[in-house]
């Protein structure tokens, strides 16, 4: 029968099971492996590493706890494979599912979800929720010409892009112009391995991007006279005014794995073959 799910939104949790339609083999290959193999193949689990290619190892028992690193693997591959970009670890979202509006130089949100794939007495789900991921895209030197005064360009987290592979943390003390070049001073909070910096560094301002946090990027369209409200975009999005919050949340929900049971599902990996629920579990409150 039939299911309205948005009518029984206060009793839903965002959960949806993920099915174990076909179940292979997995294979032990041992504590050490080499460049040969495909790491794509292999997830490690206390401190040996296993895979579900029988060509790389010999059968072994198949726990819940590499079933479910596969899955998580397997999804990741799958969301980069379809053109999603990531922000930490489990929050995606596309380029094209980008929100517009006037200040696209000082910074960029994109409709997104995050996800947790979890077991459950022996039952697998997916958790996905609904996010707003913001990024920060102008740096120290773009916001001083658009007009910002250097004395309000410290006091703040920052990214040193030093280069494609480098990019450092650290806390913008001052900014300054020195021999007509805008420099930015900086205590880093931590060194990449393999770089020797000293604790504190003058850098170019092309180089240095204010970390992308509400209220760092408000006070930037503030100083520049924007009539833009970034909170009343994140809370518009967040259905947080909503007179309805749950329901809009839900129905964005199954919107996103409608979505992800076209381009995603069902994951295929060896033997194995996962397929996604869209009926949301229901959970009584």
């Amino acid at each position: 029968m039939s299911k309205n799910y948005t009518e029984f939104y206060d009793i839903l949790a965002n959960l949806f099971r993920l099915h174990i339609d076909e179940l292979g083999e997995v294979y032990y290959i041992g504590p050490e492996i080499d460049e040969s193999y495909d790491q794509r193949q292999i997830i490690i689990r206390n401190g040996n590493h296993y895979t579900f290619n029988s060509d790389y190892g010999t059968p072994c028992e198949r726990t819940n706890s590499i079933i479910l690193g596969f899955i998580r693997k397997a999804f990741i591959q799958a969301l980069r494979s379809n053109g999603y970009y990531f922000k930490g670890i489990y929050t995606s979202y596309k380029k094209e599912h980008m929100v517009r509006h006037d200040q696209e130089d000082i910074f960029q949100l994109y409709k997104g979800f995050k996800n947790r794939i979890l077991i459950h007495e022996n039952e697998y789900y997916i958790c996905i929720d609904p996010a707003c991921v913001l990024f920060t895209v102008a740096s120290i030197e773009h916001l001083a010409n658009r007009g910002i005064n250097l004395e309000n360009l410290e006091g703040f987290s920052v990214r040193y892009i030093q280069d494609e592979e480098n990019r450092i943390s650290g806390y913008l003390l001052k900014t300054e112009v020195k021999n007509g070049q805008i420099i930015g001073t900086i205590r880093l909070y931590r060194c990449p391995e393999g770089l020797e910096l000293p604790n504190i560094i003058n850098v170019e301002a092309n180089a240095l991007f204010p970390e992308a946090r509400q209220e760092i990027i408000e006070s930037f369209l503030n100083l520049l006279g924007s009539p833009i409200s970034l909170s009343k975009i994140i809370r518009r999005l967040s259905f947080l005014d909503s007179a309805t919050a749950s329901r809009d949340r839900l129905v964005e929900t199954l919107k996103i794995v409608d979505m992800l049971g076209q381009e995603i599902f069902p994951l295929e990996f060896g033997d194995f073959r996962i397929s996604l629920s869209k009926e949301p579990l229901i959970v009584k409150m």
